[in-house]
């Protein structure tokens, strides 16, 4: 079932964007890590995976202290798997995702890079209050493994930050 297909009847005067929907019907989730302290030309890692039969229609930001490149990379394989992050639902009586994701992962294998972005970090590298990327959209195949990489370029120790905002969408 697919979220649009999940919603329930709303009032003709309200009027939401269709992430919002989702969060009212329970088909909206987050992962989130927050990496502090990352040294100088330091990486942090996140490790999406979605499984058969879905596809998850996601929106990334990422925050940084300072000057940061980011890139996303598909056919990554890895010697460590790294730690598991929860995905909670945006509604707190919402189901559970079927999708999962890890932190800190050792990649063996980068695979073939998709995206390149950056944060500018201001003078000599670093931002007053810190910088959000843009808010990067894509949707992720089925049996898709998605590694996003982050890299701290500002010239010393810099808090990071990435959120992925996502629903899944059954293609079966």
């Amino acid at each position: 079932m697919t979220l649009l297909e999940n919603r329930k009847p709303r009032p003709q005067y309200e009027e939401i964007d269709t992430v919002h929907l989702g969060i009212h019907d329970g088909g909206m989730y987050t992962i989130s890590k927050s990496f502090l302290a990352v040294a100088n030309n330091g990486i942090v890692d996140i490790h999406l995976v979605v499984p058969a039969g879905y596809e998850a229609h996601t929106r990334l930001y990422v925050g940084s202290e300072g000057k940061s490149n980011i890139k996303s990379y598909t056919g990554t394989t890895y010697t460590g798997a790294g730690t598991a992050i929860t995905p909670f639902n945006r509604k707190t009586a919402g189901d559970a995702t079927t999708a999962t994701a890890f932190h800190t992962t050792t990649p063996n294998v980068l695979g073939t890079q998709r995206g390149d972005d950056l944060i500018f970090g201001g003078g000599a590298g670093n931002s007053v209050g810190g910088t959000f990327s843009s808010d990067f959209e894509t949707i992720i195949g089925p049996s898709t493994e998605l590694l996003l990489r982050v890299q701290n370029v500002a010239g010393s120790a810099k808090d990071i930050n990435i959120i992925f905002n996502y629903y899944m969408r059954s293609i079966v």
